[in-house]
């Protein structure tokens, strides 16, 4: 009888014990779940016509050096409307120069101040020629360039361009791009310089606008040759906006901006 009672105290706290783990974990996950839909909410959101995305620290200090909270917060910019319908105050970001277009603003969820910075415009989806991004920036001259930077694909800084020539000299070759090329131009731009390099090999081929490769040393060779002399360039501009990391490729001779625009002439040395 004591041997019963045992193994059923015993079958009792097992039972127990499982069910207080299953509430455990299934909370842990619930609140996960609740975690990811309220970062992907609060990720970023459209307002007066410019693309806003949140700003991690790193990102925000590019911008100023007030952290977010209520002292970021400068002029009042109304409210926004997030995804499922949720409505919050928005706050041009203190101390940081604006013109049209707010660069960096705060959205404040209750106790908590959001950072987010303008990352693009509505108006520029439907593959923009290079003039039409230049337009909605308010680029319309090289003195409306602040500086550029120019960084390796990891963050390393290569080079800021202050002087006003050298700014003049970019402006000048940025501003004659063209026309987005897109998806297909840029894997014929990999292939026509892939096929420049090596023009005996036929380890890449292109079919049906993409490209194919034919064993893993033809693919590491392209991807080698491909980025020579990559970088991420950023343009800072005197009314506060910055178009951040864009792509520099000078082997298959493309610029990324909103789109793929084809090199009339190497930028940088």
């Amino acid at each position: 009888m004591i041997q019963n009672r045992r193994r059923a105290l015993l079958i009792g706290i097992c039972i127990l014990l499982f069910a207080g783990l299953w509430v455990f974990f299934w909370l842990r996950i619930s609140d996960s779940m609740k975690q990811a839909q309220s970062d992907a909410v609060f990720a970023g959101f459209t307002y007066d016509g410019a693309y806003y995305t949140r700003m991690d620290a790193d990102t925000l200090r590019l911008y100023t050096e007030t952290p977010a909270g209520e002292a970021l917060c400068g002029d009042s910019l109304g409210t926004v409307t997030l995804s499922g319908g949720i409505r919050r105050e928005l706050f041009a970001c203190r101390d940081v120069p604006r013109d049209q277009y707010a660069p960096a603003v705060v959205l404040q969820d209750g106790a908590r101040y959001l950072a987010y910075e303008l990352t693009g415009f509505t108006a520029l989806d439907n593959a923009p020629s290079v003039r039409q991004v230049l337009d909605a920036y308010g680029i319309t001259a090289a003195d409306a360039v602040a500086s550029v930077t120019v960084t390796e694909a990891d963050g390393t800084a290569i080079d800021t361009i202050t002087d006003a020539d050298a700014l003049s000299a970019f402006y000048d070759k940025l501003s004659a791009l063209g026309d987005d090329i897109g998806e297909q131009g840029e894997m014929q731009a990999y292939y026509d310089a892939y096929v420049q390099k090596y023009p005996v090999s036929q380890g890449v081929t292109l079919e049906n606008g993409a490209l194919q490769f034919a064993d893993d040393d033809s693919k590491q060779r392209a991807m080698t040759l491909w980025s020579d002399g990559m970088c991420l360039v950023s343009i800072n501009l005197k009314n506060g906006l910055r178009l951040r990391e864009l792509v520099y490729a000078p082997v298959p001779g493309f610029f990324a901006v909103y789109g793929i625009y084809r090199l009339t002439s190497p930028f940088f040395a």
